[in-house]
């Protein structure tokens, strides 16, 4: 193929890319403007619908969640509105109004939970988590990633002593920081895809000894609530709450973070 028409093809197709992309840009912000109109005008239901209708279009947007969490609060969806504020917090977790809003609706759920997002033990083996988001983190990795590789070719290259002297000194804080990173990442990684939390969306839930009504009542558990996800079954999810205690609860009554 002719090289003018490869780039002539290759611009065309970037072109469109980037006014679809405007496009869908430009309706997202129309429509998160609309729903922020009818929640300072007391719609908050409307509000609501709105917000959610953008997030189940496929939209990951931080506001977005925190917006959904505010009008799900007006409404009375507890459940609903921590969900999203914990989505929201995923996504920007030192946001202090995110922080303020979820600390004060837990402290009217029915079932009260401490907060584990809190010391620097926790911060470390957590893989950051409350001081950079996931995605940060993949920023972080790559550019120390980058920046290590491009110091070892200047390094193969160079024939100056202090510049070699300089790399060498450097390289070791670098690598040292590329591996403390990745191993952070890798911790996040394995707690949002391997121990997956979800909160209780219904105003109470009968937790039993197996995956079926038949099956002993062992507690009960209230909307709001944020539990470990483990195994499903048919209808069925076990879950884990914070205390340690496990039981299976039916797959509609809880959603993921």
């Amino acid at each position: 193929m002719n090289k003018k028409i490869f780039i002539i093809i290759m611009l065309f197709i970037t072109i469109c890319y980037s006014l679809c992309y405007c496009n869908e840009s430009k309706n997202f912000q129309d429509k998160f403007k609309e729903g922020n109109l009818l929640y300072e005008h007391g719609d908050y239901k409307g509000a609501e619908k709105l917000y959610e209708d953008l997030i189940k279009s496929g939209v990951i947007n931080s506001a977005l969640y925190y917006n959904a969490g505010n009008a799900s609060f007006k409404t009375g969806s507890t459940g609903k509105a921590i969900l999203y504020y914990e989505r929201a917090l995923r996504m920007s977790p030192r946001d202090e109004d995110i922080k303020q809003s979820l600390r004060y609706i837990s402290s009217v759920t029915v079932d009260k939970q401490t907060d584990e997002n809190s010391g620097i033990v926790y911060l470390l083996f957590s893989g950051l988590n409350g001081l950079l988001s996931i995605n940060e983190l993949t920023i972080t990795v790559f550019i120390l990633y980058v920046i290590l590789f491009l110091a070892g070719l200047i390094y193969i290259f160079s024939d100056r002593p202090s510049i070699k002297f300089f790399l060498r000194v450097t390289g070791v804080f670098l690598l040292f920081f590329f591996f403390l990173s990745s191993l952070f990442l890798c911790i996040r990684i394995y707690d949002q895809e391997y121990m997956k939390k979800g909160i209780i969306m219904i105003s109470q839930e009968k937790a039993r000894s197996g995956p079926g009504e038949d099956y002993t009542e062992v507690f009960t558990i209230h909307e709001g609530s944020k539990v470990l996800l483990r195994d499903i079954l048919q209808d069925w999810r076990k879950i884990t709450l914070p205390n340690g205690y496990s039981g299976w609860i039916k797959n509609k009554s809880v959603e993921e973070i």
